[in-house]
């Protein structure tokens, strides 16, 4: 599972390229590109309307560029530093309120996962350089916000967990973006296999991201699912991830995995859709629940999905829950250049439970 630089030019790369751009005409061929997504709040519905033009060209071919640089250019899903080297100490790094605020939490939030004993895995997982990141070096540790959540969830997880994924267990990531979670639970326990469910829009990110991360693995994606009605253990055992695009998740067979996991993106979406991922076989069947969400979405989310809807409550079944301690604040420039203010993020909660 070796690194390689994001961009490098290697037959390799044109490999990857050209499987994603088959992967998007297939997707455009079939009617799943940018239409048919569900129910979907505003949010959401403004950034498949906006982001996709970033990534494709109306003619359907790649934007390469983009593609190359997605998560320096915040396509889909923000990230902190974001838009500025927080390693050089320049005049306005240092005088610029916003900035000086964003180093700021970057700090606390490594603090945080020191404290909970997640330093190691984040020496052992340095952020991964494809698509570019602006990252903080600091302290021997290579980082973003998103990247530090995603080590700490993979710390609980392997906490928890980590006796029965020492096997070949699967793992189904619902809203998993470019794939920053499978990326560590692949890398943490070989053995898995990740299923990773989200808008077309987001796979064919996950599909670069994850193809740079590891050159040599099995990819599979809308080909393959189009070749089965079923998508069962038997088709994802010579694959290493699955990349199922949301319009094809009634496919997942009922017993297929065992650990259904979520980050966020539950709490952020509409009643219908919340209902229907909780109440289909692929997870009522699974072996247990992973979640980090938010007590309330409103008014972040239009959307009425608060705590109390999550099945999350049978102490029988309860092995870990607590509100989420990371990123627990925000600093943002707003009055004067020289200073930032400080805002509260919305309660999170943390819950790992049979099912």
């Amino acid at each position: 599972m070796a690194r390689r630089p994001s961009g490098a030019t290697s037959e390799h790369d044109a490999e990857l390229l050209q499987e994603i751009q088959q992967e998007v005409d297939g997707y455009r061929q079939l009617g799943l590109w940018s239409t048919n997504h569900g129910p979907l709040t505003p949010k959401w519905r403004r950034l498949l309307e906006r982001e996709p033009a970033r990534l494709v060209h109306e003619d359907g071919q790649l934007n390469v560029e983009s593609l190359r640089m997605f998560r320096r250019d915040q396509v889909f899903i923000p990230d902190m530093p974001g838009y500025f080297d927080p390693n050089q100490f320049t005049l306005r790094n240092i005088l610029d309120g916003a900035r000086r605020g964003i180093r700021r939490t970057l700090t606390e939030c490594l603090a945080i996962t020191e404290r909970e004993g997640r330093g190691e895995l984040l020496q052992r997982y340095p952020c991964h350089p494809a698509g570019q990141p602006r990252e903080l070096t600091y302290r021997g540790y290579r980082f973003t916000a998103r990247w530090l959540k995603h080590v700490s969830y993979l710390g609980l997880l392997k906490q928890h967990l980590g006796e029965p994924l020492n096997g070949q267990p699967v793992i189904l990531d619902l809203g998993s973006s470019y794939g920053i979670f499978p990326y560590l639970v692949k890398s943490e326990f070989p053995g898995a296999r990740v299923l990773l469910v989200d808008f077309p829009e987001q796979l064919i990110l996950a599909r670069y991201f994850l193809g740079c991360c590891f050159p040599q693995a099995r990819i599979a994606g809308i080909q393959e699912l189009e070749r089965h009605a079923t998508v069962t253990r038997a088709l994802i055992e010579p694959y290493a991830f699955l990349l199922v695009p949301v319009q094809r998740f009634r496919q997942l067979a009922a017993g297929l995995v065992d650990v259904f996991t979520n980050f966020a993106s539950l709490g952020e979406m509409s009643r219908e859709a919340f209902t229907a991922y909780l109440q289909s076989e692929v997870f009522r069947t699974a072996r247990y629940f992973f979640t980090v969400n938010r007590v309330q979405s409103a008014p972040d989310y239009d959307t009425d999905v608060t705590i109390l809807d999550y099945p999350i409550w049978d102490p029988d079944k309860r092995i870990h829950f607590g509100l989420w301690p990371a990123i627990p604040h925000t600093y943002e420039y707003r009055r004067a250049f020289f200073f930032y203010e400080k805002f509260t993020f919305p309660p999170y909660f943390e819950y790992l439970g049979r099912i």
